[in-house]
């Protein structure tokens, strides 16, 4: 099964993209379904040079913030210093 969305506008972060990823999930997955494997893609990348809408900016700005200072640690103490946690196994 194939499911696609396309953003609304150009992003940059992880959460947007996770987010999308589930809200399919969710809406495509049976309750009690096991799933293999997972994938998700990208396309239509920019570099940069998109308008942002001025409602949408500060809040876009805060989490700018918030990747430099993740960029930051992850600099001085190694990819795995900040990050989601890991799920644990659910009981059966």
């Amino acid at each position: 099964v194939t499911r696609s969305r396309t953003l609304p506008t150009p992003t940059c972060f992880d959460r947007e993209i996770s987010a999308v990823a589930r809200e399919l999930l969710r809406a495509n997955l049976a309750p009690r379904s096991r799933v293999r494997l997972l994938g998700v893609s990208a396309s239509a990348l920019l570099t940069s040079g998109w308008q942002e809408s001025i409602f949408e900016l500060e809040k876009r700005r805060s989490w700018e913030r918030l990747y430099q200072g993740i960029d930051r640690l992850r600099d001085k103490y190694g990819d795995e210093a900040i990050g989601i946690p890991k799920s644990r196994p659910r009981a059966r």
